[in-house]
């Protein structure tokens, strides 16, 4: 769109004008035989685009830039987080469109996969985080949609007696069968009072997440597919053998484990 020219003396003028309109993109300044010459533009086009054979030698071309909004860094062991080409963090500060940001993990336990790449992009004049792979479409509500956290599935603690579970998460309660069922997050199972093992659901070498036990400063991953983890050696034979052996893990290890100095936090 061509405005008045008799505001408009020079090209910052001219980008002053552009700016000052929600879906302006790109302002021209150029003299002809006519005068000074303000163009604003809602779109950029290409010369073959624009139906222009000779390129316009003496024009002052300046494009709007616009910011994507930092998001809220989530904590957790198996949240995705993400890493930006740029020097600042997407956690601290907008970023200029153009941008673009990798997750640090990827999951199959998300019903909906968090992109491979995404990128700051000027759509329809404001700055928006898109899908690289779908480059048209803003991602809606980017803290909770790019934050996403991974599940481990449920691990079931047996109650046995002398069994103790205390969890981040203070929801987590025994059920009917005395038992504790978790799906997230990081507990400390105390046996007997004296045998104390941490267990959280975090990120392996590979792409999806898992149940880990710390003993003695060392972590060891379950196996597989472990749904059940017992102080008792045969408190999780009723279920599979794999989640027999998970429980194996700490009853074999009880009678070398020192006594913590005091209740676990």
């Amino acid at each position: 769109d061509d405005v008045d020219v008799a505001s408009i003396t020079d090209a910052d003028t001219c980008y002053e004008a552009c700016a000052a309109k929600k879906d302006c993109v790109a302002s021209i300044f150029d003299t002809n035989i006519f005068g000074n010459r303000c163009r604003l533009l809602t779109s950029c086009l290409s010369m073959e685009e624009a139906n222009v054979i000779v390129p316009c030698l003496d024009c002052n071309a300046q494009r709007k830039c616009s910011t994507c909004p930092q998001i809220t860094y989530t904590a957790g062991s198996t949240v995705i987080h993400w890493i930006c080409e740029a020097s600042d963090s997407i956690y601290e500060n907008p970023l200029p469109e153009g941008t673009t940001c990798t997750p640090t993990h990827m999951c199959d336990s998300l019903e909906t996969p968090v992109p491979e790449e995404i990128e700051c992009k000027n759509i329809d004049g404001t700055g928006s985080w898109v899908d690289t792979a779908k480059p048209d479409e803003a991602i809606q509500n980017p803290d909770t949609s790019l934050e996403a956290t991974c599940s481990c599935g449920e691990l079931i603690i047996k109650g046995d007696p002398g069994t103790n579970l205390f969890c981040e998460d203070d929801t987590v309660q025994p059920n009917e069968n005395g038992d504790w069922v978790i799906k997230a997050g990081k507990c400390d199972m105390v046996c007997d009072g004296s045998v104390f093992i941490p267990i959280e659901c975090k990120f392996g070498t590979g792409p999806n997440v898992g149940w880990n036990i710390n003993f003695e400063g060392t972590d060891s991953p379950l196996p597989e597919g472990t749904t059940c983890f017992a102080c008792s050696i045969s408190s999780c034979d009723a279920t599979t053998p794999s989640t027999a052996a998970a429980s194996s893990t700490a009853a074999a290890t009880t009678p070398t484990t020192t006594k913590p100095e005091g209740p676990p936090k």
